[in-house]
């Protein structure tokens, strides 16, 4: 109650308390506590704050939500992130006109079907709960959704059909569930879907070309599942991505032609498609075939990673035109012929590794330019030749491997 009582021990005016905000006429329109300690459920009378919009309280330790909650007929958001709730309640009230609730990190085990009633929703967050159903078919009439974000709890089965009709869907969050069956060819309906997370489950099968059809996708995440066959060229369609990953799969793809036209790529992710069972027998090559010379058109590539596949041919020369570039990984895999010199034009370079490859030649001085580097891997290749003093150059690399090469 600090902050809620005058010198003489009479309450003060609501208004002034700490956490609570009101409007013009002296109402109360917001209330946040969130990180203050407060225990046990949320009470009954709470309903009479009739012009409250905002209801925060997050990082709390509240067990419980009375459905009276629901009657606050101005409530546009409730952020109970980080507390103890169990269950919601079994009935809501059907005019509710929230458009937020955000219930991540809390114990929740299932969700009642009465909050697929609540038609103004905008963004529900249930992420990092309990929850281990399977999607339930009522998630599709929840017509206003535009973010959905039900990452790291234990939801089984196929997603519903009944999901795609969320038209107004901009990103969707799946990531680390045990979610199976194929990547739907009937996500290209959600046009405005900007982010998809279907990292970390047990999805199977190839990747349908229609989703070159989700044309604002800027972020695609699939690592970490169980995606067979040839990367769709579609792909290609989806000039506002940033980021694509699909490692620890179970590929046999080339990288697609129009890899180039993804001039917004910030992360490619092929990484750990090549794969054997317990046996050793292999059950997928991964990546395999050349590096196409249009990798040099993703100006604002960050992170380009296709280490553990059968990536053949010589490394282009067009590395080199990669200015923000600060990962590159090609290590593992099935590369010949020698380092291009152009690829030391890669200055914002500070992780390079290649190893346990075919690269031959020698170790051009040039090397000496990427005084970024951090991490610096050639090992097990073929190189020959004197390792070059520019080598010492390299003052902020804090590992260089050069083993199992033969230079002199």
């Amino acid at each position: 109650r600090k902050g809620w009582l005058d010198l003489d021990g009479d309450l003060v005016d609501e208004c002034s308390w700490h956490g609570i905000e009101c409007n013009s006429e002296g109402f109360i329109m917001s209330i946040d506590l969130s990180g203050n300690g407060l225990m046990g459920n949320i009470p009954y009378e709470i309903r009479h704050l009739h012009s409250c919009v905002y209801l925060g309280l997050s990082g709390n330790y509240l067990v419980g939500i009375d459905s009276s909650v629901f009657e606050m007929e101005s409530l546009k958001v409730i952020d109970l992130e980080d507390n103890g709730v169990r269950e919601l309640p079994s009935e809501f009230h059907p005019g509710s006109r929230v458009e937020e609730l955000y219930l991540s990190y809390n114990k929740l085990r299932n969700i009642p079907k009465q909050l697929f009633h609540f038609q103004h929703l905008k963004i529900l967050w249930l992420f990092g709960n309990e929850l281990s159903s399977t999607l339930p078919s009522e998630i599709g009439s929840l017509k206003s959704l535009v973010e959905l974000d039900l990452e790291s709890n234990f939801f089984t089965g196929s997603i519903p059909t009944e999901l795609f009709q969320l038209t107004r869907l901009e990103t969707l969050y799946m990531y680390d569930n045990i979610l199976s069956g194929e990547v739907s060819p009937f996500f290209s309906q959600l046009e405005k879907l900007s982010i998809l997370d279907l990292d970390t489950n047990y999805f199977s099968g190839t990747i349908s070309s229609e989703i070159g059809n989700c044309r604002n996708l800027t972020e695609f995440y699939l690592h970490d599942n169980e995606i067979i066959g040839q990367l769709p060229e579609s792909l290609s369609n989806l000039t506002r991505l940033k980021v694509l990953d699909v490692s620890l799969n179970y590929l046999n793809s080339t990288i697609i032609d129009g890899i180039g036209t993804l001039a917004n790529l910030e992360i490619l992710r092929l990484d750990n498609n090549y794969r054997i069972d317990d046996d050793g027998n292999v059950e997928s090559i991964g990546i395999y075939g050349s590096i196409p010379d249009l990798i040099g058109n993703l100006s604002y590539l960050r992170e380009l990673r296709m280490d553990n596949n059968f990536v053949g041919g010589s490394l282009p020369t067009t590395l080199g035109d990669l200015k923000s570039l600060i990962t590159l990984r090609l290590e593992s895999n099935d590369l010949h012929g020698i380092i291009p010199t152009t690829l030391s034009n890669a200055v914002n370079l500070q992780y390079l590794h290649l190893w346990s490859n075919y690269l031959s030649g020698t170790l051009n001085s040039h090397i000496g330019k990427l005084t970024q580097i951090n991490e610096f891997f050639l090992d097990d290749n073929e190189l020959t030749g004197t390792i070059p003093s520019q080598i010492g150059k390299l003052l902020n690399a804090t590992y260089i491997s050069l083993a199992n090469n033969y230079f002199d």
